[in-house]
């Protein structure tokens, strides 16, 4: 699950962020969240990107922007995505209909409301899927891709794998998410499983190594420790 916070205030975006990575890991669920400090930045997002967040909650009150300002260009791009609204007043919860506000919440968000939200969003989630050679697969459950010529063996989460007649350049093209990076010629990888680096090799949870190319490894290894950052909401977006 794709989520993305919008609010100008550090505390309340990492407090928020704390509260549903640990309604994630309560429901067995995976949670990418992206902290962002103001719609403006929110906006000059890539499109591809703004295109993965499935849920958005969005401060009313910034200091560089409003959110229901940010809503409307949401809505005008025609990014679908539900959105929450934060705000410390309550006199906009008319207007969130406007962009057809998912949510509206009071802060200080309190968690039994924030719980009941998200269970309520959950209800109608949809996992991203991907369609290869006749068969469907959820795409958070792929761990890692192998390429063999033109066969591609999916290594799924749960131990299991399965053989598609693909390419790997087709498969790396229908898969949609920052959380995939292909590392290798033969290997693209799910770096929400990825549990460590070891001689320039992703070692996932199924504890396989995916082989990382050696003239790109600062490269890719940036990108992996930049994704980290990303999920454990630190680093410049905070």
């Amino acid at each position: 699950m794709h989520i993305a916070i919008c609010d100008d205030s550090a505390h309340d975006r990492k407090s928020l962020c704390q509260a549903l990575q640990a309604f994630s890991v309560e429901n067995g669920l995976g949670a990418e969240i992206d902290l962002i400090e103001d719609g403006e930045l929110l906006l000059a997002m890539e499109p591809e990107l703004l295109s993965e967040v499935e849920l958005f909650f969005l401060d009313i009150y910034m200091e560089r922007s409003n959110g229901f300002d940010v809503a409307r260009v949401l809505r005008a791009r025609r990014v679908a995505a539900p959105i929450v609204f934060l705000t410390s007043s309550p006199d906009f919860a008319v207007q969130s209909y406007e962009v057809e506000a998912f949510s509206y919440l009071l802060k200080p968000v309190p968690q039994g409301k924030l719980k009941a939200l998200m269970q309520r969003f959950l209800q109608g989630y949809q996992p991203r899927s991907i369609f290869l050679a006749g068969r469907l697969f959820v795409q958070e459950d792929i761990v890692f891709a192998e390429s063999d010529l033109k066969n591609v063996t999916l290594h799924l989460r749960d131990g299991t794998s399965a053989r598609v007649r693909e390419k790997l350049d087709t498969v790396e093209q229908r898969l949609k998410g920052s959380s995939f990076l292909r590392c290798h010629q033969s290997y693209l990888v799910n770096l929400r499983y990825v549990c460590r680096l070891e001689n320039e090799t992703f070692i996932t949870s199924l504890d396989r190594p995916v082989l990382i190319r050696k003239r790109d490894f600062p490269e890719l290894r940036k990108r992996y420790y930049d994704y980290l950052k990303s999920v454990a909401g630190v680093g410049g977006s905070l």
